[in-house]
């Protein structure tokens, strides 16, 4: 018969020299607190007379102590078999039950996360606010818990304006696989010079490989010409339609525009977006339906580069192309490739100019190939899986919250915007991702998952249970 293996206990207990005042079975590890019916470590029993002492509880681990118990002639009284299989099989019961309700618990946790992630998100890519009293064009993208886009959900969108009644966009435009990209290509002096004009015709001609089939693409190639008038920017390679991108023959007029050489000095990127921006809005009828973009390949330097337009040689001002690329619904990505100025203002105007027209900056600088086969694919995801929602705007500048629901996978994502020509950067706007749920009030909420919180607590208090209750066996 082994010994209790709560040793501390059995030993505090015969330091109390306790005494048993009933004939009854005792279970040494817990003696000063209450009797048990079975000896600690095995399925036999041990009696002993009532009122009588116990001097020592390690000699009752002894084989000969148990036995000279078991074998003394001085009981006052013959026992009665106490019910040990009774209650043997209540505790086996209650921690059945408590394995029971672990289970469950652990079991409604692991449900309710896949429930939640089932439902997927909703991202807000880009806001675009219209002049005071007309149009907000949102572009946003949902996808399912596996992070793979959704479509079909032109039907299921509601827009909420401030504290309004959520009511359907006046216009739901859903995802088009088919792009329409106008390509810069920085041709000028510090390209040239730096040695980087060959990983930029490599990264533009990786850009083409990996658009896919149906798709147009245009080449702009900009710099100064040797007179110094502005007028270095030009289209060399209008839209075209791409066959395979595999097959080098039907897209060679496109690769061999790419690599042939464009003379010139100076640097004017403000003339060449604003020749691009004129060749898309000139193109409509000829392109497909589908997202818009203008990809800058370029070193950052623009040396006839003027925010505010007090350079009249510069052409259009930054502003200014801000503001027909926003009109035109056209985000402008920009590629840093080359060697890009230490002042950091040409990389910072590179950021700016992508993040005002809901584009995106990529930094091709020190690892070439990867950076422009992730700026690609960022790319294509964003445009291909857009949906466009549209909804009026307010009679005021002030800055306005907005919600998008889903409702038939029950998600939301907040928003907010101001109007063009409110503020100094000529109205803005912007969101986030959300996946709470809507209610039927249409009440706003954001997050998720409230109720996956609760199913842990309830599996960690049953856990906590459980452990006190083995302690305590």
């Amino acid at each position: 018969m082994a010994l209790c293996r709560r040793r501390t206990w059995c030993q505090e207990c015969a330091a109390h020299n306790a005494t048993i005042r009933s004939l009854t079975v005792l279970r040494f590890d817990v003696c000063t607190r209450r009797h048990k019916r079975q000896l600690c470590g095995s399925s036999r029993c041990i009696w002993v007379a009532a009122n009588a002492p116990i001097r020592s509880l390690g000699s009752f681990g002894k084989r000969e102590e148990k036995m000279k118990l078991r074998s003394e002639k001085s009981l006052r009284a013959t026992p009665t078999r106490a019910p040990v299989g009774r209650n043997d099989s209540r505790s086996k019961r209650a921690r059945s039950v408590w394995w029971v309700l672990i289970a469950l618990s652990l079991g409604f946790v692991w449900a309710g996360i896949a429930v939640a992630d089932s439902h997927g998100e909703i991202e807000i890519n880009r806001v675009n606010p219209g002049p005071v009293g007309e149009k907000v064009d949102v572009f946003l993208t949902v996808t399912d818990g596996e992070d793979r886009p959704i479509s079909g959900l032109t039907e299921s969108f509601t827009v909420q304006v401030g504290a309004g009644t959520p009511s359907p966009p006046t216009q739901a435009s859903p995802p088009s696989e088919q792009l329409s990209i106008v390509f810069v290509m920085d041709f000028t002096t510090t390209i040239r010079k730096s040695g980087a004009l060959d990983a930029l015709q490599d990264a533009t001609e990786a850009f083409v490989t990996q658009m896919q089939p149906g798709d147009y693409a245009a080449i702009v190639k900009f710099n100064i010409d040797l007179d110094g008038e502005p007028t270095g920017a030009k289209v060399v390679s209008p839209f075209q339609q791409l066959v395979t991108p595999s097959d080098q023959d039907g897209n060679s007029p496109l690769r061999e525009e790419i690599y042939r050489d464009y003379p010139g000095a100076g640097t004017n990127l403000n003339a060449a977006l604003a020749r691009a921006l004129d060749h898309i809005a000139e193109s409509e009828e000829v392109l497909p339906p589908g997202r818009k973009a203008i990809i800058v390949l370029a070193d950052g330097e623009d040396n006839w580069f003027e925010h505010t337009g007090t350079q009249p040689r510069a052409g259009e001002t930054g502003i200014e192309v801000r503001d027909r690329a926003n009109i035109l619904n056209v985000p402008i990505f920009t590629v840093g490739v080359g060697i890009i100025r230490t002042e950091e203002s040409w990389e910072r105007r590179m950021k700016e100019l992508a993040s005002q027209t809901g584009g995106e900056y990529f930094d091709a600088v020190d690892e070439p190939e990867k950076a422009i086969t992730d700026a690609f694919a960022t790319t294509s995801n964003l445009l291909t899986n857009e949906y466009q929602i549209t909804f009026d705007g307010v009679d005021n500048c002030e800055r306005q919250d907005f919600t998008v629901f889903v409702k038939d996978l029950g998600l939301t994502a907040d928003g907010w915007f101001t109007h063009r020509g409110c503020t100094s950067d000529g109205g803005s706007g912007g969101g986030g991702s959300g996946d709470g749920s809507d209610d039927s009030d249409g009440d706003r909420s954001s997050g998720g998952g409230g109720s996956v919180g609760l199913l842990e607590l309830i599996a960690g208090l049953s856990l906590l249970a459980i452990r006190r209750r083995f302690r305590k066996v």
